[in-house]
């Protein structure tokens, strides 16, 4: 899904640049991630962690309507932006 949409709010002549930055991103914050998952399972147990990722999940989803789909209205894309 979000590959989707990766492709449909890049140019096409940013596209590789587009993906690239995207899974450099996501790479990136994973180790962070699954640190702090790790130590709020041992320090606060199954629920707070699960509970903790659920409600990163749901703000993601929420804020996905305003801040990435925010720049698709514009008529002529800026050279050089993602």
């Amino acid at each position: 899904m979000e590959k989707a949409l990766v492709a449909d709010l890049a140019p096409a002549a940013l596209r590789g640049t587009a993906f690239g930055w995207f899974n450099l991103t996501g790479g990136l914050l994973l180790l962070p991630a699954s640190l702090l998952f790790g130590a709020l399972y041992q320090g606060a147990g199954a629920l707070a962690a699960f509970g903790f990722s659920a409600a990163c999940a749901l703000a993601a989803a929420l804020l996905i309507p305003t801040w990435a789909l925010r720049g698709t209205r514009s008529a002529t894309p800026r050279r050089g932006a993602i």
